[in-house]
């Protein structure tokens, strides 16, 4: 498992885009995010993509019935 967080602390909005699952939240300025990675089964890496204003998270493959997880900077889980 692997645990993370993203920060939008650029001083715009952050648009976070989850792949495969094409879901997408926007961080205010100052904000952040918390995912969890499950451990990976070794079917595909995960990878990030950076854009001006956007992060794209490719998801990797995670063992049968793992899921990635992801809260808010107030503890609470996102699902999507």
């Amino acid at each position: 498992m692997i645990r993370f967080d993203i920060v939008a602390d650029s001083g715009e909005p952050l648009t976070i885009q989850f792949e495969p699952a094409a879901n997408e939240l926007v961080l205010e300025p100052g904000d952040k995010i918390t995912i969890e990675w499950p451990d990976w089964d070794g079917r595909t890496e995960g990878a990030f993509y950076y854009r001006a204003g956007k992060v794209v998270i490719l998801e990797p493959s995670a063992k049968r019935g793992e899921w990635p997880r992801v809260w808010n900077s107030q503890g609470e889980e996102i699902t999507y």
